[in-house]
């Protein structure tokens, strides 16, 4: 558990540092374009006892199982929510469903008493994939065609 723990902490790391782009005090803030909020076809659906053991399930539009991202949002596990800005458009009308957790931060998992801590989001976030991998003939996923992603500690527990 340990070298997990230091293998996500490691990726953290790399995944700010190379995504990070050079600062150039000469040009103005680009603003942030407007982005339509798109709304699940199933929201707050409890995937586990914990009132934040719960995910948004957007549908995309697909005769056969689609695929699906499993998102898992960032935050350093302490913070950060489920909510998209508007990122998951691109994937739905690609034809690949998206689901979207959250999971108890590391206050939380530390008053559940879990040890270490980051075994609470970890495990929260297998736990999810778990429930969304049983719903897979209701919500017409393919559970074979299951990816994982999300930024900064959601990358960690993605490669997890």
């Amino acid at each position: 558990m340990k070298r997990v723990f230091i293998l996500c902490l490691t990726a953290c790391f790399l995944s700010g540092a190379l995504h990070a782009e050079p600062q150039d005090n000469k040009k103005a803030p680009k603003p942030k374009p407007q982005v339509a909020v798109l709304k699940p076809a199933l929201a707050d659906v409890p995937y586990g006892k914990h009132p934040k053991q719960a995910l948004d399930f957007y549908r995309a539009e697909s005769d056969k199982p689609a695929p699906l991202l499993l998102y898992i949002h960032g935050g350093g596990w302490m913070n950060g929510s489920k909510k998209p800005a508007g990122e998951f458009a691109a994937y739905l009308k690609a034809g690949i469903s998206v689901a979207s957790i959250e999971y108890r931060f590391i206050p939380e998992a530390t008053a559940d008493g879990e040890k270490p801590p980051v075994r609470g989001p970890l495990h929260d976030a297998a736990r999810a994939l778990q429930f969304v991998r049983s719903k897979a003939k209701e919500w017409n996923i393919d559970k074979k065609r299951i990816g994982a992603s999300g930024g900064s500690a959601g990358a960690c527990s993605s490669l997890w």
